[in-house]
């Protein structure tokens, strides 16, 4: 998935799932806050392109306060008008990350 086109969709109109809104209330996170670390600073450190869901990313960003912070997004086209949903959003430092994301941050850092 382009990089810089996921960006400038996550900028614009998405929705978030679920687990998506579960993963902002466990972790006391703001979707603002979140959507603006993956514009401004986020990677795709993963790509999902055959996900049952959808093409799918894991991206890993970094909040105002410097805390790491992984969200899982893929492009949804149910009736021809695509849309981004974020699947998964938790604090890097929580049981949920990724090990492979959590490698990732721990080089990066």
């Amino acid at each position: 998935m382009d990089e810089a086109a996921l960006k400038a969709a996550i900028a614009g109109q998405i929705r978030v799932g679920a687990h998506g809104w579960k993963g902002l209330h466990d972790d006391a996170l703001d979707i603002d806050a979140v959507r603006s670390s993956m514009v401004a600073n986020g990677m795709i450190i993963e790509d999902y392109p055959n996900d049952v869901r959808g093409a799918s990313v894991l991206m890993l960003g970094f909040l105002p306060d410097g805390s790491p912070v992984h969200s899982v997004w893929a492009w949804h086209d149910p009736v021809g008008e695509p849309f981004l949903v974020t699947i998964c959003i938790v604090l890097a430092s929580t049981s949920g990350c990724p090990t492979f994301a959590h490698v990732i941050h721990e080089q990066i850092r």
